[in-house]
């Protein structure tokens, strides 16, 4: 069985599988970094530890997110670092069978963004390959913003190279 966590942004369903998720929080307004890739919606602090803020929004070219105090975010933790998803709604987790599973380097998938996609009953699942969300270039221009603005460089998550 794979375990994902299902969410919507905007119209679009998409998932992240579950063990990268660390867990879903309330809305915090993220603070501008400069100097961050244009794909990082700034940083919040959630008990003492800066967290970058991935715009999905931007991401994947779809309309802004219209945020609320109850706008739910996906606390998740890649190779590199912890950082924070908004979107518009979370939904239970799921368990689906691997044989639902459309490996994301099948030639039907176009996008890197993409671990691969699950068809369900009624529709198709998008997972999202978290490591993507930031390339090479991204990721060093996020770990300098983050030094320049916390005066440190920042650590990597644990269990990171």
């Amino acid at each position: 069985m794979i375990s994902v966590l299902p969410f919507h942004l905007a119209a679009q369903q998409y998932a992240v599988p579950l063990d990268h998720v660390l867990r879903v929080v309330p809305m915090l307004l993220p603070t501008q970094l400069p100097g961050a890739p244009a794909n990082i919606a700034g940083v919040v602090s959630i008990h003492g530890q800066v967290l970058p803020v991935i715009d999905l929004a931007h991401v994947f070219h779809q309309p802004e997110l219209k945020v609320d105090l109850w706008t739910p975010m996906i606390w998740l933790r890649t190779t590199a670092r912890e950082l924070l998803i908004p979107v518009s709604s979370v939904e239970e987790i799921g368990q689906v069978e691997p044989e639902q599973f459309v490996e994301g380097s099948h030639e039907s998938i176009k996008s890197p963004l993409l671990s691969g996609v699950l068809s369900k009953h009624d529709h198709l699942l998008l997972i999202m390959d978290i490591e993507a969300l930031l390339s090479p270039a991204d990721e060093g221009a996020l770990a300098q913003a983050l030094a320049d603005y916390c005066g440190t460089a920042q650590a990597p998550a644990e269990g990171a190279p």
